[in-house]
């Protein structure tokens, strides 16, 4: 995929410039499993610690405070939650 300069993109996924990019959306039939919820856990750290890789707010479950960083600048208070007021600054 063609990625713009950082400056002409500077928020949110494929941000980071020209290079090279991958996603990976995994979906299960039961999203109350609890074996489903331990493996996108744990595919969520590695992803973010391991591969440096950028999540999704609005499609990556059990997100930490850290895992994602949402300009301030960008938020809306009719849409800013309590789980989203965690990832701005």
């Amino acid at each position: 995929m063609h990625r713009p300069a950082a400056k002409l993109k500077p928020y949110g996924i494929y941000s980071g410039g020209p290079g090279i990019s991958c996603s990976f959306d995994p979906i299960y039939c039961n999203p109350n499993e609890p074996l489903w919820q331990k493996f996108a856990q744990e595919y969520n750290r590695l992803a973010i610690d391991t591969l440096g890789g950028n999540p999704s707010p609005i499609q990556t479950q059990w997100l930490r405070p850290g895992d994602v960083r949402i300009p301030r600048k960008l938020a809306r208070s009719r849409f800013t939650t309590p789980y989203y007021q965690q990832f701005l600054v």
